[in-house]
């Protein structure tokens, strides 16, 4: 799981001496970043970690995963000699030109020294001006000497100062706040000779490592046979097990769900919930009435369906209240619900057909609506009224209803919110698919990457903190 930023692994792994200046406000994640690097670089290079801040004893115990990575033998003070192949030293108290003249003859005899200094603020602020600006040099210079050296700076100053200019490359990590929950970033200023593709990447300290999160992606496979998550006698299965533990067992019955969809996010993203939930409920032979959402193929779905389900056994659990099309235009010959318009007899008639499928279902069933569609069939008072009405069934009957909100409905959106028993959001952030939950419990935000272990695709969630 655990990566670091592909232009900063390149950057770092290209032959030639490499400088990067590592900036963040405390808290932001720049040791436990500096750490990732030494164990993903620790095969390939000799490491040396110097903390100013930090006995070095401290992060054994604050990350204690470091131990598989560094030997606690090699924990020295900088007049001795680290032999092994990651050195940790303690510069609180050492004289920083004597410091760097040991450095400097020593590096010269090591083989692809990687060096980090954590941070340099402890050295720098012990000078005056101009010792300092020699300091920075003579620490700049080490990659004159060993033209296989990287050398890692960090720093609490964001601001710019006289490293910029001297270092091959910075990056920036930050710590900020999205509707009061924590989301970190790490961005990409400069790195020399490295082409940067995304200047912005999300990413985690989970478990106290640095883990920065690709852009979603949607991964093709073949469909197999779905294996349903049985539902307990309380709540209905996501058909998402990580999601069922986020939500402490998944949505209770007689639950309705707001899912409220973000600009750009992709179709693919939010059919990660709707999908496993619908195959969820057919395995288990249950009924599904869908107000198509946008990219919804029902073609896909009787293809998913059919692989625990003969098709006509699918017509009979499925039924969709679609546009009106003409017969030889539909992808499915899949029963319509009804349709749904402004004409209040009409209406009425949809009504019908629903409770009489309702009552050939033994089974509880399942409800989901798109509401940018809806709102293309009736007027927002006929579409409160809906929503009011399936509301009161949904919790007389304990079956579950899922509504999909898009922007530009803020209004509906909001009424909708406050009457639902579980909110689901989600983001697109810096080409990440984020989801974070308001009801029935606030959470913070989950990275969602795609599970490609069940016969359709289900989200992956890593918690961001």
């Amino acid at each position: 799981m655990n990566s670091i930023p592909k232009e900063i692994y390149n950057f770092l792994k290209h032959e030639g001496g490499k400088t990067l200046l590592v900036k963040g406000h405390p808290g932001a994640g720049k040791t436990i970043f500096s750490l990732e690097i030494l164990n993903k670089l620790s095969k390939e290079r000799t490491c040396f970690y110097l903390s100013t801040r930090v006995e070095p004893e401290k992060l054994f115990t604050q990350y204690p995963w470091i131990e598989g990575v560094i030997d606690q033998k090699s924990i020295l003070d900088t007049s001795k000699v680290h032999k092994g192949p990651i050195g940790m030293f303690d510069l609180r108290l050492a004289d920083a030109p004597d410091f760097l003249e040991k450095l400097h003859f020593k590096v010269k005899e090591i083989e692809k020294p990687l060096i980090v200094v954590d941070s340099w603020d402890g050295v720098a602020k012990k000078l005056d001006e101009t010792s300092r600006l020699k300091a920075e040099e003579a620490l700049i210079g080490i990659v004159d000497l060993n033209r296989d050296a990287g050398v890692i700076i960090v720093t609490e100053k964001i601001e710019q100062t006289t490293l910029d200019y001297l270092v091959d490359g910075i990056i920036v990590l930050s710590k900020k706040e999205l509707e009061n929950r924590t989301l970190r970033e790490i961005e990409l200023i400069k790195l020399r000779g490295v082409r940067i593709n995304q200047p912005k990447y999300l990413f985690t300290l989970k478990d106290g490592r640095f883990h920065a999160f690709k852009p979603f992606r949607l991964k093709t496979k073949d469909f197999g046979i779905w294996d349903p998550i049985v539902d307990s006698q309380t709540h209905f299965s996501t058909g998402s097990e990580d999601l069922d533990k986020i939500l402490n067992g998944g949505f209770p019955r007689g639950s309705i769900v707001l899912a409220e969809i973000d600009k750009n996010v992709p179709d693919f993203g939010y059919l990660l919930i709707s999908v496993p939930v619908i195959c969820n409920f057919l395995s288990q032979g249950r009924g599904i009435q869908i107000v198509p959402i946008g990219g919804f193929d029902v073609g896909e779905l009787i293809k998913i369906g059919s692989f625990f389900l003969e098709e006509t056994k699918i017509g009979n659990l499925v039924k969709i209240s679609e546009r009106v099309i003409r017969k030889e235009e539909r992808k499915t010959d899949i029963v319509s619900c009804g349709l749904i318009d402004l004409q209040e007899e009409n209406y009425k008639q949809w009504q019908k057909r629903r409770m009489d499928f309702k009552r050939q279902i033994d089974e509880s069933s399942l409800m989901l609506i798109g509401i940018s569609m809806c709102e293309q069939r009736f007027f927002e008072d006929h579409l409160e009224e809906f929503i009011a009405q399936e509301t009161i069934r949904t919790k007389d009957e304990e079956t579950l209803l899922i509504v999909y909100t898009f922007p530009g409905l803020e209004h509906i959106t909001q009424k909708i919110s406050n009457i639902s028993t579980a909110h689901l959001k989600l983001r697109m952030i810096n080409s990440c698919l984020t989801i974070f939950i308001e009801k029935p419990i606030q959470t913070e935000i989950f990275n969602v990457e795609m599970d490609v272990t069940k016969a359709f695709p289900t989200m992956k969630p890593t918690s961001i903190v």
